[in-house]
């Protein structure tokens, strides 16, 4: 679940900078470092599964049906749980 994202603001008066940070958070090297540091799972679909933490290449990941109301409810306790079961054990 993305839980958090990054645009560039229509209009906004540094756009050039804005471009350039916006690619070096999003390039693939920086896609893997989060991953690995972080534990972000690339949106793209163009990253390479071997260079992408095993944690994250060697499980399946299905796309499924959300209840948004439950996951307002439960966020805190499951990623609780996702920090001591997950990031705990890497």
């Amino acid at each position: 679940m993305l839980t958090d994202g990054i645009a560039i603001i229509k209009g906004t008066k540094n756009i050039e900078a804005a471009k350039k940070f916006y690619e070096f958070v999003t390039n693939e090297s920086s896609l893997f470092i989060q991953a690995e540091k972080f534990y972000r799972i690339p949106a793209r679909s163009d990253i390479p599964k071997d260079k992408l933490p095993a944690w994250i290449s060697g499980n399946p990941f299905t796309a499924m049906e959300l209840d948004w109301n439950l996951i307002a409810e439960k966020e805190s306790e499951w990623m609780k749980k996702w920090d001591g079961e997950v990031k705990a054990k890497n």
